[in-house]
């Protein structure tokens, strides 16, 4: 899932909510910086992907060159079942992504 402003938001309804308030920091930070009607995928600024099944991994590596299961996070923090982690992949934009445990 795919997650670009805090207007989108509702997709994480089913998350714990701990994690969904995570979610919601990281994407007013970077509506805040960015601005809320950037693109997110091709833009300055990022987004938040959740990783809730293996497929994700591949989408996000052809899509980004990012290898999220593996490569070396600027930051990375368990939170209820999902383990955060931070990529900045240029000056002005980062994937911050929120994988499920039991996938890595």
């Amino acid at each position: 899932m795919l997650i670009g402003t805090s207007k989108e938001l509702f997709k994480a309804d089913e998350l714990p909510w701990q994690v969904k308030n995570d979610i919601r920091a990281m994407l007013e930070i970077l509506d805040n910086e960015y601005g809320a009607e950037r693109d997110v995928f091709h833009g300055d600024g990022g987004f938040v992907v959740v990783v809730e099944e293996e497929n994700t991994f591949e989408k996000i590596k052809k899509s980004w060159s990012l290898d999220i299961r593996n490569d070396i996070s600027e930051y990375e923090e368990r939170i209820s079942g999902y383990v955060k982690r931070l990529f900045i992949l240029s000056s002005d934009f980062s994937i911050i992504a929120y994988i499920k445990e039991e996938l890595l």
